[in-house]
This record gives C-alpha cells, sequence and structure tokens, in this order.
C-alpha cells in the first residue's frame, strides 16, 4: 500500500515539475537570486560615467530678474565667462543656457544670445520668406515651451509705442523744417518789399528836389541825409 502511494505522488511530482507553469516558475526564481546576489558588486554610474557618455549636465535655471536690455546684453552675451545664455522676447526673459550648442559662442544663435529677439525674429522671417507673424509665434511658443523664464525685460516697449516716439520725434522735426523754411520765405518777402519802399523813396527824393530847383528854393539835407528840406 505504502509503495503505490509513493508511486503516485512520485508520479504527481514530475507532471508538475514538467509542466510548462513550474519551469517558469523556477526559472524566475532562479533569476530573481541571481540578481540580488549580483546586483550591488557593479559599479557606480557617477557624474563623470555621465560626461563620458556624452551627456550634460543641466545647470540650474535662473529665476526672478528683473534687467535692462543693457544690462542683458552686458551679462547674458554668447562670450560670457559664466556660459549663462539668455534671450527675451518682449518683455519675458528666457534662460537658453542648456543649449549652448546653439546660443553659446559657436552656435547658429550665438548673435541673439543677450537681445531682445522681436528684430531678429522678424529679420529671419524677412530672409527665409516665412510669415512674419506666424514666425513669431512659432518662436514664441518654443521659448515658452522649452525653456524657463529667467525673469522680465523692465524697459522693453512695444513697437508700436516706439514708433510713435519715432513719429512725434519726425513730425516735430519736420515741423521745425517747415518752420525754418517758412520764416526764411516771409523774412524773404519783407525784405523784398522793404527794398522796393526804399526804391520807391529815393526816387520820390530825387523827383522832389528837381521840383524844389526849379522853383528856385534853396535845398539842403537832414542830418541822415534822408529828408530834404527847403527854404526860401
Amino acid at each position: 500500500m505504502s509503495s503505490m502511494f509513493d508511486k503516485f505522488l512520485s508520479q504527481q511530482f514530475r507532471e508538475v515539475a514538467t509542466s510548462t507553469y513550474a519551469i517558469v516558475a523556477v526559472t524566475g526564481v532562479v533569476a530573481y537570486l541571481i540578481y540580488t546576489q549580483t546586483r550591488f558588486r557593479r559599479d557606480t554610474y557617477d557624474e563623470q560615467d555621465y560626461r563620458d557618455a556624452g551627456h550634460i549636465n543641466q545647470m540650474e535655471p535662473l529665476s526672478g530678474l528683473m534687467l535692462t536690455k543693457v544690462q542683458l546684453l552686458e551679462q547674458f552675451n554668447c562670450n560670457n565667462p559664466d556660459r549663462r545664455y539668455l534671450v527675451a522676447l518682449r518683455a519675458v526673459v528666457y534662460d537658453v543656457s542648456n543649449v549652448a550648442e546653439d546660443f553659446g559662442p559657436e552656435g547658429r544663435f550665438a548673435t541673439w544670445s543677450g537681445h531682445e529677439l522681436t528684430k531678429n525674429i522678424k529679420a529671419e522671417a524677412i530672409r527665409k520668406k516665412k510669415n512674419v507673424e506666424r514666425y513669431m509665434q512659432k518662436w514664441n511658443e518654443v521659448l515658452e515651451n522649452c525653456f524657463f523664464v529667467a525673469g522680465e525685460l523692465i524697459d522693453y516697449k512695444e513697437e508700436t509705442e516706439e514708433n510713435a516716439e519715432e513719429n512725434t520725434d519726425e513730425n516735430a522735426e519736420g515741423n521745425a523744417k517747415v518752420n525754418a523754411e517758412g520764416n526764411a520765405e516771409e523774412n524773404a518777402e519783407v525784405t523784398a518789399e522793404l527794398n522796393a519802399n526804399i526804391d520807391v523813396t529815393v526816387e520820390d527824393l530825387e523827383d522832389d528836389e528837381d521840383d524844389l530847383q526849379s522853383r528856385g528854393d534853396r535845398i539842403r539835407w537832414d542830418e541822415n541825409n534822408t529828408t530834404i528840406i527847403a527854404s526860401r
């Protein structure tokens, strides 16, 4: 009886051991044991390994800056020693330091670093024969979605305001020019009129002198030689 029971258990064990589920389970257990025994024996992946693999450590983005255009250009141009590159679009300043391959000294946008980009983007759109407004919107989306806001450009003025000031200056200059030309013409007219009056006065004096002499009157001139004084 015992031998029959042992044979039954042996047969059941062979069936279980040779089943697909059993093989998968045993394989998983063995793999787990191997992993737990070897994972702490591998070398650590440090910053040097990260650099050797061609990766670049990301710089902590700047924030909360309040800059003028002069400060932006002086401190964050493509040649600054800290290798911090900032650009502005309208009044918003963006930190583009982590793409030095584009905005660094050797990058294709090196001359853009440290600048407010409205004029640069418009010039680029015209050069590439792109729609200016769409190209401006594209760059606005790229800067907003890919870079951190570093601060604010405090002396930025909308183009309409700049144009208004320029037009005001031009109008002032134009008015001054018109006024100067008008004054010159008016002065010329007055001078011509005065000269004409002087000519008439001299002729009249000569006629008066002839008339007086023909009547036998004695003639003398006043101290300024402008008025005839007659006496009999």
